[in-house]
């Protein structure tokens, strides 16, 4: 029996797929009858191609889609989510860091006995800069005049 279905290309944690139409008692990696597409999730966003006139000659042929082929089709035009999310970030000092689970009992204890001075000192200088910072409401600008309004 006929199947469509992925096989793998690309290297070692660089997946690439080809949409393939194969024997069904065959290995994932070996020979094809014929190519249909491809498929490269590490793309941003995904890269979906594959020829659906041909896969609609194949299972008019008796060809089964795979559940993956299957769901990939399904979901071809839609919009895909990327799995690389890029977060914001920002630096937490030393005593805002959750504690490890790895950490001794002593060495849990003698942070937490820690006095919290340089939360405190942030704290302070978000303070100040704050007070430094200008108003947003506009200040009294008087109007200007030209040589000819004078």
């Amino acid at each position: 029996m006929l199947k469509i279905r992925m096989r793998r290309a690309g290297g070692k944690n660089h997946p690439f797929y080809r949409v393939v139409v194969m024997d069904s008692r065959k290995a994932r990696d070996s020979r094809s009858v014929e190519e249909l597409g491809y498929y490269n999730p590490l793309e941003d966003p995904l890269v979906i191609n594959v020829n659906r006139e041909r896969v609609s000659y194949w299972v008019g042929q008796g060809a089964q889609l795979s559940d993956s082929v299957r769901t990939l089709l399904k979901n071809e035009n839609s919009e895909h989510r990327t799995r690389r999310v890029v977060e914001s970030f920002e630096a937490m000092l030393p005593e805002e860091r959750p504690a490890s689970k790895q950490q001794s009992k002593k060495a849990r204890a003698k942070a937490s006995a820690q006095p919290t001075v340089a939360l405190e000192e942030r704290e302070q200088e978000e303070a100040a800069v704050a007070a430094n910072t200008p108003d947003a409401t506009p200040a009294e600008i008087e109007p200007t005049t030209t040589d000819e309004e004078a």
